[in-house]
């Protein structure tokens, strides 16, 4: 409820009891010479009255406090589930980087290291954005040209991200090579936005990526997109962010 509906309420309120509160006063002073029935009458209006100029406020208050009762559930409500979706995100990546950390030699290490990858792709996809979004390990090929695609590591809907970003193209794929080479990100709501230039084709609507990198190397990015527009906010890229870290961490070993 905005400032000036709580205003408005209380206008309405507060003229109603004042109203109240002069009728009663006002027919206290006509029953001064009016027959018995009629004192009668006008004092028992005169009470109703009353009663309503003081029940009138209290409702207001008690909706108030409803409402902001339930606003401060919806909030809880929200934080609750924020944080199980956190727990969800961390504890079986954080669980698998403590294996790529102790493997006692390389060749164990880089089992573990593909298992990160893949672990990490389906959580992006399971745990982050609505249903069906897909989630891809995307690699960054020298060339040239150099290109940023997805060839194994998806999980999602029922095909990889065929789409290719190569360079030079003009079509916004430097945008994304960009951030596979850096620390960076990008997100796209909507990429049939006509002032937004992507690469034609896209089996999706939303787009987002982030850099997958570990001590001063980048090994690609991390991307989820969904099929409606808008479908992946801000918040998504910050969770999409911590586990493009864990792998980046994972890599680096």
């Amino acid at each position: 409820m905005s400032a000036l509906q709580v205003i408005r309420r209380w206008s309405v309120a507060t003229g109603i009891t004042a109203s109240c509160s002069a009728l009663a006063y006002v027919g206290a002073l006509f029953a001064e010479d009016a027959p018995t029935f009629i004192r009668v009458l006008i004092g028992i209006g005169g009470a109703i009255l009353i009663a309503l100029s003081v029940f009138i406020p209290a409702r207001e208050v008690s909706r108030q406090q409803i409402a902001r009762r339930a606003a401060e559930d919806l909030c809880e409500a929200a934080v609750a589930e924020e944080r199980t979706v956190l727990e969800d995100l961390l504890a079986p990546a954080v669980s698998l980087l403590g294996e790529v950390i102790s493997a006692p030699n390389a060749t164990t290490r880089s089992t573990h290291q593909q298992q990160m990858k893949q672990l990490v792709v389906d959580l992006a996809a399971e745990k982050i954005g609505p249903t069906r979004t897909r989630a891809c390990l995307l690699e960054l090929l020298p060339g040239p040209p150099r290109t940023v695609q997805c060839n194994s590591v998806w999980k999602g809907r029922n095909s990889k991200l065929y789409m290719s970003f190569r360079e030079g193209l003009n079509d916004g794929s430097d945008s994304i090579i960009s951030v596979a080479e850096n620390r960076g990100a990008v997100y796209i709501e909507d990429v049939d936005d006509p002032n937004i230039c992507f690469p034609a084709g896209a089996d999706f609507k939303t787009f987002m990526a982030v850099t997958v990198w570990g001590g001063t190397k980048s090994y690609g990015c991390l991307s989820i997109d969904a099929e409606e527009a808008g479908a992946l906010s801000p918040t998504e890229q910050v969770l999409l962010r911590i586990l493009a870290e864990i792998l980046g961490a994972a890599l680096s070993r």
